[in-house]
Order: C-alpha cells, then sequence, then structure tokens
C-alpha cells in the first residue's frame, strides 16, 4: 500500500508545497500553477490529514501535475468546450491517483486472497475513499471485463457496482 508518507514525499520531491486552507463547499483542494511554472496544491482544511479523504484528494491533485499541469483553464468564463476539456483533465487526474495509490496487481490480490468481502472493505484496505475505488475498478473494466487472477478464476468487472469472482472453467460463481 502508498503511505501518506510517500505522497507527501513525492510532492515533496516535485517541489510543491500542500497548503490547507478553508476553501468553498463541495471543494475539497485544488492544484495551482503560477505563470512562474510553481506549483501548489491547497487542501480544504477540513480534511484530516492521513484520512481516507485526504489521501485520495491529495493524490488527485498530484494526479493533475503529472498529467495536465496548466490544462484546467479559469473557471470565470468557462464555454461548453472549456467545460470538456476541464473534465477530461478531471478525469486523467482521477485515473492518475487511482492508478498511484491503487496498484492494479495489489488489488487483484486482495480479491483473490479473500481479504476483502465488499468494495468499503477494499476501500479500507487502500486507505482510499469509495469513491476512487469505484473509479479504480471503472477504469480496469474499460481496459477488460474480466481480469485473470492466480487460481485462474476471473475478476468480473462487466456489471459494476457489482463484483464477482468467475470460475471459467466451471461456469460457476463461487
Amino acid at each position: 500500500m502508498i503511505s501518506s508518507d510517500m505522497l507527501h514525499a513525492l510532492a515533496q520531491e516535485q517541489s510543491i508545497p500542500i497548503m490547507l486552507a478553508p476553501l468553498p463547499n463541495k471543494i475539497q483542494g485544488a492544484y495551482y500553477l503560477a505563470p512562474d511554472n510553481r506549483s501548489s496544491i491547497i487542501l480544504n482544511q477540513s480534511l484530516t490529514e492521513g484520512s481516507f479523504e485526504y489521501r485520495s484528494v491529495l493524490a488527485e491533485e498530484l494526479g493533475h501535475h503529472f498529467t495536465s499541469a496548466g490544462e484546467t483553464p479559469s473557471l470565470a468564463s468557462m464555454t461548453y468546450c472549456d467545460r470538456v476539456h476541464r473534465d477530461r483533465t478531471e478525469s486523467k487526474a482521477v485515473r492518475w491517483a487511482a492508478d498511484f495509490l491503487i496498484p492494479t496487481e495489489l488489488l487483484l490480490c486482495k480479491v483473490e486472497d479473500c481479504s476483502v468481502a465488499c468494495i468499503h472493505e477494499l476501500a479500507d484496505a487502500f486507505q482510499v475513499t469509495v469513491e476512487l475505488i469505484n473509479h479504480k475498478l471503472y477504469y480496469m473494466s474499460c481496459t477488460a471485463p474480466y481480469w485473470t487472477l492466480r487460481s485462474g478464476r476471473e475478476l468480473c468487472l462487466a456489471s459494476l457496482p457489482s463484483i464477482y469472482i468467475y470460475d471459467p472453467f466451471t461456469d460457476a460463481i463461487p
């Protein structure tokens, strides 16, 4: 699992200060790239450091740095095309966060080892929000609806948000 310290170390390695500040309702974080190309991340001061939400939001804001720094248009005068572009940059950042905090191979191992029984337990195991787990599963399902486990069984993501393990040899769901 990726620790909170690793997230902070990555931000420090990239020279990105992380600041806590009061932000408007529903805004949990923001990535800012100044005209001089210095980046900063602002997180809502209501987030508790180390909480699942804090980790998920921080990873998403780091995702903006690695996938779309400087691409988000100003909110002041957004056209329809600007909103589509913003949604695309948000999606890239969330995908980066999901892939970084929830490595696919580790997720498959957790599922196969039966160490988790539901999506909430999966979120607890990775110390992320259920929303980020759902994004990860969605992105995985876009790549392939079935993921082969070490045992030969398959994780089925074809009917999200429901997931199940399928045995292709017996046509049974264990």
